[in-house]
């Protein structure tokens, strides 16, 4: 395990994992943070759990309003009525909720070129605990050369990367939200460090 402390981090992606089970409280997505080193993917995985791939704003405005059974305007005034108290909670009680792309350049920003996964893992840690998250470590650990399946799929409209692949006869699917200018780079990156057919 040590080794792969010291593994250097070629690239990494903030992804997120359906999960259905007792954890999630019936399903829910799971954030992961995805090292890709020279000859290792690296499973992070948090205890960050979402209804959405991301986090979702306005969570419990948009909670409610999913389960409201009237039509298009009940759907809008559940919402806007419960984000108006998920609001005014979050002010009397000074609860920031920071956004996943600031925590991310955060922690790009603490770490240098070559960082090691150790170096990677402890800064992550540091920057989610100010968000309230405690549970950051390491999920899996998986050669390049024992995945199977692997499909890279870009979908420029919602600008996401979604990964899929087996390993160790189970089938993963991770999806990650990414700007739409980092789009192709982070693809291409993807397929050069996996073995996935370009063609």
């Amino acid at each position: 395990m040590d080794d792969i402390y010291r593994e250097r981090v070629s690239l990494f992606l903030d992804c997120w994992e359906y999960r259905f089970g007792l954890r999630t409280l019936g399903g829910a997505y799971i954030r992961h943070l995805l090292l890709f080193t020279d000859s290792y993917l690296v499973d992070v995985e948090t205890g960050e759990a979402s209804e959405v791939p991301g986090r979702a704003h306005g969570g419990l405005g948009r909670w409610a309003a999913y389960r409201s059974s009237g039509g298009l305007l009940s759907y809008i005034a559940t919402y806007i009525f419960w984000r108006i108290i998920e609001e005014g909670i979050k002010r009397a009680f000074k609860i920031r909720e920071r956004s996943t792309a600031e925590e991310i350049r955060e922690i790009r920003s603490m770490l240098g070129e070559n960082a090691s996964v150790g170096e990677f893992i402890e800064a992550a840690k540091n920057v989610l605990a100010k968000s309230g998250l405690k549970k950051v470590r390491i999920g899996s650990i998986y050669r390049y050369m024992d995945l199977e399946n692997i499909r890279v799929d870009v979908d420029r409209h919602k600008s996401t990367i979604t990964l899929r692949f087996t390993a160790d006869g189970k089938k993963r699917k991770l999806i990650a939200n990414c700007e739409p200018a980092e789009l192709s780079e982070l693809e291409q990156r993807i397929k050069s460090l996996l073995p996935v057919s370009l063609g």
